[in-house]
Formats: C-alpha cells, sequence, structure tokens
C-alpha cells in the first residue's frame, strides 16, 4: 500500500534512541526503489521529505530502549516519535508535520501507537520492502557472484556496527541515569565508574541497581554523609545486593524538631 520503500542503495543515518538522547550516526542504508520516482508524493517535497526521513529513522533491527524508567521494545520498522523534535529536524512546522502523518495513515504506509509520553511510528510492510532479501542481488548478473557477496557482507557489517553503537549510546544514558541519583559529594571516579558499569554490563541490572541506590539512600547509615562509600567502591562491590535498615522514626524526629529551650533551676 502507499509508495514501494525505497531499491538503490542511499547513505542514512540510522537513528533509534538516538531521538531521545541526542545521538547521531551516519553508517548504514536503506533501499530506495526506482519506481518511486514517478509517484506523486515526489511533487509534495514536504510529504516526500516526512516520509524519507521515517525511512532513515527507523530500526533494522529489534532493540529495547529507556524512556525515563520504562523499558520500550521497539521493534525493526519501528521509532521513537516525537512531533516537536521532528518539525525542528526537518524545520517544518508541526502542522505540515501532522499532515503528513495524516497522509501516510490513511494511505497505510505508517501507524502511530502514542502514549503521554511518547509515539511509536511503525512503517508498515517493512520486512518486504527493506528486509534482508536475496532477490536485490539476482538483478546483477550470474557472473558477479563475488561481487554480490561482498556488498551483502558489507551491509551487514555496518549493521553491526550500528548496533553495537547505539547500544553503547544507550549504556551512557542508563550509567548517566545513576549518575546522577548517587548523592553528589560521593561521585569520584566517574571514568572508572562508567568503565565498570560498560565492562559489567550493568544495563540488565538497571532497575535493581536504582532500587537499591534508593533504598541505601534513605538508609539510617546513609543519614551521616561519612558513611556513605564513593560511588566506585559501591559499584565494585555491589553493594545494591545489600538491603539496609529505613531511618528509624526517632532519628527521622531528631532532625526535625527544634530544640527544647532551657529551663531554668
Amino acid at each position: 500500500m502507499g509508495i514501494s520503500p525505497p531499491a538503490i542503495s542511499l547513505p542514512i543515518g540510522v537513528h533509534r534512541w538516538a531521538i531521545l538522547i541526542g545521538g547521531s550516526m551516519t553508517e548504514g542504508w536503506v533501499k530506495l526503489y526506482r519506481q518511486s520516482i514517478e509517484h506523486e508524493w515526489l511533487k509534495n517535497h514536504k510529504l516526500w521529505a516526512f516520509w524519507s526521513y521515517c525511512l532513515l529513522k527507523a530500526s533494522h533491527k529489534e532493540y529495547t530502549a529507556m524512556i525515563g524508567f520504562q523499558r520500550v521494545e521497539i521493534k525493526s520498522g519501528q521509532f521513537i516519535f516525537g512531533r516537536s523534535k521532528t518539525s525542528e529536524e526537518l524545520n517544518m512546522s508541526e502542522q505540515n508535520i501532522r499532515t503528513c502523518i495524516g497522509k501516510l495513515k490513511s494511505a497505510g504506509n505508517i501507524t502511530i501507537k502514542s502514549t503521554n509520553k511518547y509515539s511509536i511510528v511503525t512503517l508498515t510492510n517493512w520486512e518486504k520492502f527493506q528486509g534482508e532479501d536475496v532477490s536485490d542481488n539476482q538483478q546483477l548478473t550470474n557472473n558477479q557472484p563475488t561481487t554480490n557477496q561482498q556488498l551483502t557482507t558489507y551491509k551487514n557489517n555496518k549493521n553491526v556496527k550500528n548496533v553495537k553503537k547505539e547500544e553503547k549510546n544507550l549504556s551512557c544514558v542508563r550509567f548517566e541515569e545513576f549518575w546522577k541519583q548517587y548523592p553528589s559529594s560521593r561521585r569520584v571516579d566517574k571514568k572508572a565508574c562508567r568503565r565498570k558499569w560498560m565492562t559489567e554490563k550493568l544495563d540488565d541490572k538497571i532497575d535493581k541497581i536504582l532500587a537499591g541506590l534508593e533504598n541505601h539512600k534513605q538508609s539510617e547509615q546513609w543519614s551521616d554523609e561519612q558513611y556513605i562509600p564513593h560511588a566506585k567502591t559501591w559499584l565494585n562491590q555491589e553493594r545494591w545486593e545489600t538491603e539496609m535498615n529505613p531511618k528509624s522514626e526517632t532519628s527521622t524526629q531528631l532532625q526535625l524538631s527544634p530544640p527544647l529551650p532551657e529551663t531554668k533551676t
């Protein structure tokens, strides 16, 4: 339905979570079918720009994004969408963006699912038009098997690099989330802490780590700053695994109540 997304290969910036964290990549490519030149959308420059933008933003592989504290599963052919951000990136008004979305939805080229925090755009028939398909190579002559293999290998290698870079960007975001929540006076050796985070792949434990950190911040022991370990020590010793006792009511009252007046004898 709609136009057939793309068969010549064009270099692109494949953005995923980068929409939210400001990352940017310029490797990879999508297919742009030659028959698109005959479509009426080509004459509508704003619509064509927005459709091209959707192709470039769509993920080529499933991954998990973090939006605040929420994990969002993104499938191939989908991307996280924000109207104001898109308006800025395309230098188009938000009204024009809304109009383009309406046209693509009515043509059956995209669907969009929105929440109060974000929207996910899905390009229909993504795998059919953009997936790995040997039929593209069959257009070349039979005496070019080596060239075909090199092209396919090059594309796959680029995509693997994209995934690794995107995962690294996402990991940095999760580390920064932890770093901001750790008591500021005890944030020491951020570089070593980030290295520990990446090496141990602590992204998978982000929920448990943040929950453990919150437990410690509300504990009796951490009410005295001198007993709060440096962030590096806390990570190295995996202290999020240790549950600490919360502040007692007596301790809280002592902190909040004004001193009693002296009595004359």
